[in-house]
């Protein structure tokens, strides 16, 4: 699944409305507004990444390969969803398993929203 940086402005010029009809339908739609959608698809593909090169991989290299323009972009999203740093969470003797850890962030959906659930695409 490839994270192509398009803008919500130019989604919503190539459906053919503006960017706030945009923004207000996804989250009457989703529960989620676009970013938060596009911020928690980013922090599952971190996970999975993590899950598959094991906890030796380097956490900056594993959020750019998930989509995140910098550490602290990561930072910043990891800490609103998760509610405690990526250092915190996978440093020596944490419990931060990545697949516990993709459960919590499932359960969560996003912060202050209904659970996530997948577009339906025609």
């Amino acid at each position: 699944e490839e994270d192509l940086p398009i803008t919500g402005e130019r989604l919503a010029g190539e459906l053919g409305v503006s960017a706030g009809h945009l923004a207000r339908a996804f989250k009457r739609e989703m529960g989620v507004s676009l970013v938060d959608y596009r911020n928690r698809k980013r922090l599952d593909r971190f996970f999975e990444i993590i899950q598959r090169m094991g906890h030796t991989s380097n956490l900056l290299d594993a959020a750019l390969e998930a989509g995140f323009g910098s550490y602290a972009q990561f930072h910043r999203v990891y800490r609103k969803f998760l509610g405690t740093t990526p250092r915190a969470m996978f440093s020596a003797g944490s419990t931060g398993d990545a697949a516990s850890v993709l459960g919590r962030l499932g359960a969560l959906g996003a912060v202050g929203a209904r659970p996530v659930r997948e577009p339906e695409l025609d």
